[in-house]
């Protein structure tokens, strides 16, 4: 099976290199969130891209330059030479979050803390290091490879089970984050 990988795109084109991607028959994914915004006579709801400026991508790596063609598309995350490979465990944490309608929001990377299994709700099977925020509980999911992280805040009838006591991402490998970008 073939891994995923990231893609970093231009400013707000994101949408449109999947949507490329995508016509040339690559699985792609663009995670998104619902953010409210003040205009100046009211306020709205909209997508918001939860990583600005990358996109996931399905692939081989005989299909890098084809990829690497596509309009919108700047360059591969690399570390050193060697492409970035997303762990599947992450995009399909990243895609049951896109399904759920689960508040959500972009996070400093958080590698540390008490990791966590859901059990209950649309996470079911995920998981991630649990925190506390204002009074809820809030599970953060990492995407290792870009040192992102998402704060979700989870329901209070989500039930959770602790894995492990206190966890750490395994990212002693990983170049500080100036060099991935």
């Amino acid at each position: 099976m073939s891994p995923w990988f990231v893609l970093q795109t231009k400013p707000k084109s994101e949408r449109k290199v999947e949507r490329l991607l995508i016509k040339k028959g690559y699985e792609c994914f663009a995670p998104t969130y619902r953010s409210k915004r003040q205009w100046s006579d009211r306020i709205v709801e909209i997508d918001v891209p939860l990583f600005p400026g990358y996109v996931f991508c399905h692939l081989n790596k005989s299909e890098f330059r084809e990829v690497l063609l596509t309009e919108g598309v700047i360059r591969m995350v690399k570390f050193g030479r060697k492409p970035a490979e997303v762990v599947i465990e992450e995009i399909e944490a990243l895609r049951l979050l896109a399904g759920s309608n689960l508040s959500q929001e972009s996070w400093h990377y958080h590698p540390y803390g008490t990791l966590v299994l859901v059990k209950s709700g649309p996470l079911a099977g995920v998981q991630g290091i649990i925190t506390t925020n204002e009074k809820r509980k809030q599970l953060i999911l990492s995407v290792t490879s870009l040192q992102r992280s998402i704060a979700v805040h989870l329901d209070e009838s989500t039930i959770i089970s602790v894995v492990g006591g206190e966890a750490r991402i395994n990212c002693e490998s990983l170049p500080p984050t100036d060099e991935l970008l």
